[in-house]
């Protein structure tokens, strides 16, 4: 995989992060890079997210989100226009309720990720 091509990815990301879908982070490498194919960027998503580089949410409308890794964080989902913004709850708070679920999972599975999301409606569509 062509690493420029994850630069360009993990540097397409705004500040604040909005969890763009694959057609976006395309769209915003393209505007820079003419070479770029939407094939390339969702080849190389792939492989980010197998790696650990990114992470994916799957917003209300069923769209792929992708965001950079970073530390155990929450969603929010806007339910109107389905933008993704992250939540950072009270540290070990997710990880309370990660042990919770494996306590009540036992031994018939192992809690690899939590993942935790909020739907609602955001300030620009209320």
């Amino acid at each position: 995989m062509n690493s420029s091509i994850k630069n360009a990815i993990l540097n397409s990301f705004a500040v604040p992060e909005t969890h763009p879908t694959a057609g976006e982070l395309y769209r915003k490498i393209r505007a820079k890079n003419r070479n770029i194919t939407l094939e390339g960027v969702e080849a190389a998503l792939k492989i980010m997210e197998k790696e650990g580089a990114v992470y994916s949410v799957i917003s209300s409308d069923k769209s792929r989100h992708f965001g950079k890794a970073k530390g155990m964080h929450a969603h929010f989902i806007c339910r109107t226009c389905g933008k993704v913004r992250d939540i950072f709850i009270k540290e070990g708070a997710l990880d309370m309720i990660q042990d919770h679920g494996q306590i009540i999972l036992g031994r018939s599975g192992k809690i690899f990720q939590t993942n935790i999301s909020f739907e609602g409606t955001c300030a620009d569509c209320k």
